[in-house]
């Protein structure tokens, strides 16, 4: 534009940001800029090939009966050790990836709490509320008198040393293998050899509703079962022997059980953010009033728009949690189930 001035008045050469020409023309140069972006963004967004807008996308999809779906965040079961009986742990309690340095519990407003919410490692929250005991920190597995036990894939029983009434139906345990089959040590674990189950069964009492122990030794134990859905993936050493480059002894505890797990799933909760309030209609235009000549129809007003936006993003989207299902059902999610992690509430009710 200033060329093309340049032509037409010659004579006009003023180069200054405060002169009334220089501004016309930048405000002229905006409005044409913007312009030309929009017209872009319309032919780009126009075509499946070429939209860069997730939205636009979508909108693609549903014009051939196709919906895209939005995911849905990670989830984990996370196991606590406890050194207090019936400490409950809330829903919506937050989990951090460990950070070398600091404690490994942290308190609301604390030092830790405030340095772990400025770092940028992923956060899990806790789906429901769950009781700690100290006897099901870990628990080692009954093997019977067998020096080389071993569960076999697709088992779904097992039986525990010791008794433990708290646990249930519905409990969820960990399975972990914590030492190296032929070496004994930790470092050789297969750390691959990890799952969680869902009890279906919990027995510590007899048909006599006597103490449930093994009858060559009245060692106290526990049986518990599983659903096929959580039938072990893989062979689950419980104890074994050493090969000879290290020694050839007996080796117990190859695997144990994790108990105190918690489900928690990727993100946390913003709770009460205020979205501002809804712009009120315009009064409605009277069009029964009588109209003078050289006035105009009245006019409605045009209805002011709402459109709320998040102050923290992006927004989760999640399977509701089951408490019933398998609990492979819940790592392996339905992400065609997933459903965004926010509900509204207006304060006129």
């Amino acid at each position: 534009m200033l060329d093309r001035l340049a032509v037409i008045t010659p004579t006009w050469t003023e180069t200054h940001a405060a002169d009334l020409g220089i501004a016309l023309v930048e405000t002229l140069a905006y409005a044409a800029d913007h312009l030309s972006y929009q017209q872009d963004a319309v032919s780009t967004e126009a075509y499946l090939g070429t939209a860069r807008s997730r939205i636009s996308l979508r909108r693609h999809a549903r014009l051939v009966d196709y919906e895209i779906g939005e995911g849905c965040n990670a989830r984990v079961w996370v196991t606590l050790a406890t050194t207090m009986d019936g400490v409950t742990v809330p829903s919506g309690s937050l989990f951090y990836v460990r950070v070398p340095g600091l404690a490994p519990v942290a308190v609301a407003s604390d030092t830790t709490a405030q340095i772990l919410a400025a770092s940028t490692q992923p956060i899990f929250a806790s789906l429901q509320d769950t009781t700690l005991y100290v006897a099901h920190n870990q628990i080692d597995f009954y093997t019977w008198g067998d020096a080389n036990c071993c569960l076999a894939p697709g088992a779904t029983q097992a039986t525990l040393t010791g008794s433990f009434p708290m646990l249930a139906p519905g409990s969820v345990l960990v399975f972990e293998e914590a030492l190296g089959p032929n070496t004994g040590q930790p470092e050789d674990a297969d750390v691959t050899h990890r799952c969680a189950v869902r009890l279906t069964g919990v027995t510590t009492t007899d048909y006599k509703q006597q103490p449930l122990t093994d009858p060559l030794n009245d060692q106290a134990i526990t049986t518990i079962a599983w659903s096929e859905a959580d039938a072990l993936p893989f062979p689950l050493c419980i104890s074994s022997t050493t090969d000879a480059e290290h020694g050839s002894v007996p080796v117990a505890n190859v695997s144990i059980v994790l108990g105190n797990v918690i489900p928690a799933d990727h993100g946390m909760w913003i709770v009460n953010e205020e979205l501002g309030e809804v712009p009120a209609a315009p009064p409605a235009p009277n069009f029964n009033a009588s109209c003078s000549c050289g006035t105009s129809a009245p006019v409605a007003a045009p209805i002011p728009r709402y459109r709320p936006e998040l102050a923290n993003s992006p927004l989760t989207f999640s399977v509701p949690y089951d408490a019933n299902a398998s609990a492979s059902a819940f790592l392996a999610e339905d992400t065609a189930a997933a459903v965004p992690a926010i509900s509204l509430q207006s304060d006129d009710i």
